[in-house]
């Protein structure tokens, strides 16, 4: 099955963040709103899930879903002391091997 997604504008972007209220079954349920909204008004609306909920929410909706933006190491080392201190727990995880 083909799933790639026409996109036309106008476009709203819903974008999860990191948001609890857009995490795990909020996140996939949140995506089926917009996915009805699109629907009843003819807009096109996309999101962009949390990346650990990417597959969970591309499966539940037919709207477009974009995958948000992870920094690279070389990327957090420009960091401060302390954003890198939050972030690159979070960059190891998922880049190394399971």
């Amino acid at each position: 099955m083909n799933r790639i997604k026409r996109i036309r504008t106008p476009l709203i972007l819903v974008n999860f963040k990191t948001y609890i209220e857009a995490t795990g079954k909020r996140g996939v349920e949140l995506a089926k709103i917009a996915d009805q909204v699109s629907r009843d008004s003819g807009v096109t609306i996309a999101v962009a899930p949390q990346f650990t909920d990417l597959k969970t929410v591309t499966e539940a909706v037919e709207i477009p879903v974009f995958s948000q933006h992870i920094a690279g190491y070389q990327t957090l080392r420009r960091f401060s002391p302390l954003q890198e201190s939050l972030t690159l727990p979070l960059w190891y995880a998922l880049t190394r091997p399971v």
